[in-house]
């Protein structure tokens, strides 16, 4: 038996998360890039997450987050479901979306971790020679320049949440910068 994740809050992570027997059931184009955005900006404001950087690829997604209030497992649970239920609307299906297994989940200990890991997601699409820069992948990838700038205001996907429901009409994301850094400016930290 493995032993629990151990919570602490403040804590940062690596997360990463596959579809179902690496299916490409998030291949990307416009709705699939609503979905995970919308979800991911609802369930970090609902629990207290802080998102830094993000990739959704065809068949994974990667984050890097600081769970500021030790809620990661309600983050993740309400993400999972709510992407699961989205995409399976989208998609005509039904079923898991996900690997069986839970999500993985890497504390990030040392600044240097945060950092590499920060890389390591932004230039997944590149590393797995699906394009040639970043900028290129045509799913959704958070960029450095919009760490503590943009802000991504995205409106309730039609195919999954009711008007009627408690799910917003729109929610909100800023990707920003981890505490690790905080002694650096903003713009200080993207060229870096």
């Amino acid at each position: 038996m493995t032993l629990p994740r151990r919570l602490l809050p403040g804590s940062s992570y690596l997360i990463t998360r596959r579809c179902i027997q690496r299916q490409f059931l998030l291949t990307p184009d416009r709705a699939i890039k609503d979905i995970f955005l919308f979800c991911l900006a609802h369930a970090a404001k609902e629990h207290g997450i802080e998102v830094h950087v993000a990739t959704c690829l065809s068949n994974h997604f990667h984050l890097v987050v600081t769970d500021v209030e030790a809620r990661l497992p309600a983050f993740m649970h309400w993400l999972d479901l709510h992407m699961a239920k989205c995409v399976n609307a989208y998609r005509g299906r039904w079923g898991a979306l996900f690997e069986p297994e839970s999500y993985s989940g890497v504390e990030l200990i040392e600044s240097v971790d945060v950092f590499d890991k920060m890389i390591y997601t932004l230039i997944n699409p590149v590393k797995s020679g699906l394009v040639g820069h970043g900028c290129e992948w045509p799913g959704f990838r958070s960029r450095p320049e919009d760490i503590d700038e943009r802000e991504y205001v995205i409106e309730r996907p039609r195919v999954c949440f009711s008007a009627r429901g408690p799910v917003p009409e729109e929610v909100r994301l800023t990707f920003v910068r981890p505490r690790h850094f905080g002694d650096r400016s903003a713009a200080d930290f993207r060229e870096t």
